[in-house]
């Protein structure tokens, strides 16, 4: 938790981990190997001095244990970190709470240390969301479904909600119209009738144009509307091409720059004409990859061109042939792709398969005459980074890169206390090698590239939330025609998403976010502009009551 990014509660936890790492296991471990042991008191070995390994570490991280006042977003708390303050307070001299320390003791041994923090009890526990708002955030996030339920115990309150069944149940097949269960495999196979693939003629697209807008893709701010406009409807396959053929990847992995080109079109003539799920989308998101990348300081962290290229494909796929309506629709109505995939990421396995099938045409084969080691390489970090992208698996993917990599780098700060402040800058800047936190790292980076125009300009973010509200106004007009209750914030007479941005800022993106730029500080910008964002929707709320 690097100062003023990741609060927890009112204030900054001091990483114990960190220091019980750094300095042998003297005292840190003694008082570790006391909390397992269930004792009541602990205290550390004779001519071990813990205050000043706690103050070497302050003077290190610059962190601040008093109150950080208007600190947005809410703490998905693992066991782990609960852990942290204990072992906090220990260090600190103080007496830790024994309750805790027993439930810590039961949970180690039970080996469910690294589990998660019930998303519904993070959500209820914000007594200042709206009840529509927080089951939203709830289905959004595969919380139970019974927000109100909580809400009622919580308050003390015993009247019913009839709105507890919106989120449940799942609906016969027979109800759904063919033109609703049609998600076909075969919309990305259809050619000409010569066989060939007719590509964009972007030399009819006004070239100043389009350069002026290619050249703000290595800014943290980034218009795709713009992008779209001036390449006539085309702003995947330009920005990707763009992006792909001036990176080392195009030299390193000897692309074909007509390959590539057809298959960036392909992949674009498959994404639909949605509100906000579009080729559009695919190109912010691309565009946001690229400079996590490259600002943010990934690439250079991971030293390898594959990585690179991984991000860049999964971006640009991530979201292939959707249709406009989420997981849980096609669940409840046992769509094709639900039951194809059963009931796991039915659309994050769509894209990805999708994205394969094309991958292995001949006109689009990339990477045929690459070793069939890095293919599967390269194969395997692109479904784990789109089935990341599923909504479901948020909280436990920021739980375990909170618990992992966070804990990796204070380690690492603290073995940089007594060094000169150049050679610390040097040694912070750690290079990620082990294959399990690169593919945490790439899904990371790929969930913030998803929810990248949040750090947008303003008028920029407020019409992809426009957008983002319409396609859900559209899912809610498709379950009334099936008589499906409603989902939360998706009914068009009622109000949508523009009345919870707050709530889904401080339960969603705000902890993404800042747990990303306490291991990537240089993405800070991006980190800003999401709380500069914030904000406005604050007052827009606030001005709106």
């Amino acid at each position: 938790m690097l100062p003023g990014l990741y609060p927890t509660g009112k204030c900054l936890e001091v990483d114990a981990i960190s220091l019980m790492s750094a300095h042998g296991g003297t005292v840190e471990c003694y008082c570790l190997m006391q909390i397992i042991r269930g004792a009541e008191a602990c205290t550390p070995p004779v001519g071990a001095d813990a205050h000043n390994v706690l103050r070497q570490y302050r003077q290190q991280a610059s962190i601040s244990v008093k109150a950080v006042p208007d600190s947005p977003g809410l703490d998905g708390e693992t066991p782990v970190r609960r852990m942290l303050g204990v072992l906090q307070a220990i260090v600190s001299g103080q007496q830790p709470d024994m309750r805790a320390v027993h439930q810590l003791h039961e949970l180690i041994v039970s080996g469910d240390i690294n589990s998660d923090r019930n998303i519904q009890e993070i959500i209820t526990q914000d007594n200042d969301l709206d009840s529509d708002v927080g089951m939203n955030l709830i289905q959004l996030l595969g919380g139970s479904n019974d927000f109100y339920g909580t809400k009622r115990r919580r308050s003390s309150c015993t009247s019913a909600a009839s709105e507890d069944s919106v989120l449940s149940g799942r609906l016969k097949s027979a109800m759904v119209s063919d033109s609703l269960t049609r998600l076909s495999d075969a919309s990305l196979d259809e050619e000409d009738s010569s066989g060939e693939l007719s590509l964009p003629n972007i030399c009819t697209a006004p070239i100043p144009e389009v350069e002026a807008v290619l050249r703000t893709a290595d800014h943290w701010h980034f218009d795709a509307f713009k992008l779209t406009e001036a390449s006539q409807g085309y702003p995947l396959s330009t920005l990707g091409f763009w992006l792909i053929q001036q990176s080392r990847v195009a030299k390193e992995f000897k692309l074909e720059p007509s390959k590539l080109a057809k298959f960036l079109r392909r992949v674009e003539d498959g994404y639909n004409d949605t509100p906000y799920h579009s080729k559009a989308h695919a190109a912010d998101v691309l565009q946001s990859m690229h400079t996590l990348l490259t600002l943010g300081g990934l690439a250079s962290r991971m030293g390898d061109e594959l990585i690179m290229l991984a991000g860049y494909l999964s971006a640009i796929c991530h979201d292939l042939d959707h249709k406009g309506l989420n997981n849980d629709f096609l669940i409840k109505t046992s769509n094709p792709l639900a039951i194809q995939y059963n009931d796991l990421s039915p659309l994050e396995n769509h894209h990805l398969a999708q994205s394969f099938r094309l991958l292995n045409r001949d006109d689009c084969g990339l990477f045929r005459h690459l070793p069939k080691d890095r293919q599967v390489r390269l194969r395997k970090l692109m479904i784990e980074m789109v089935l990341g992208t599923d909504m479901k698996q948020h909280v436990a993917i920021i739980s375990r890169f909170q618990t992992t990599l966070q804990v990796k780098l204070h380690s690492r700060m603290m073995t940089t206390a007594g060094c000169s402040s150049a050679a610390s800058a040097e040694s912070l800047a750690v290079k990620f090698e082990d294959p399990s936190d690169r593919c945490m790292l790439l899904q990371m980076a790929l969930k913030c590239a998803d929810l990248g125009h949040l750090a947008a300009p303003w008028p920029v973010h407020q019409r992809w939330v426009g957008g983002l509200e319409e396609e859900l106004f559209r899912q809610g007009d498709n379950e009334k025609q099936l008589q499906m209750p409603v989902s939360p914030l998706m009914d068009r007479f009622k109000g949508g998403i523009t009345k919870s941005q707050v709530g889904f800022f401080d339960v969603v993106a705000m902890p993404l976010f800042r747990s990303w730029c306490a291991v990537l500080t240089d993405a800070r910008p991006m980190l800003r502009a999401v709380e500069d964002n914030r904000r406005k929707w604050k007052a827009y709320e606030q001005s709106h009551k």
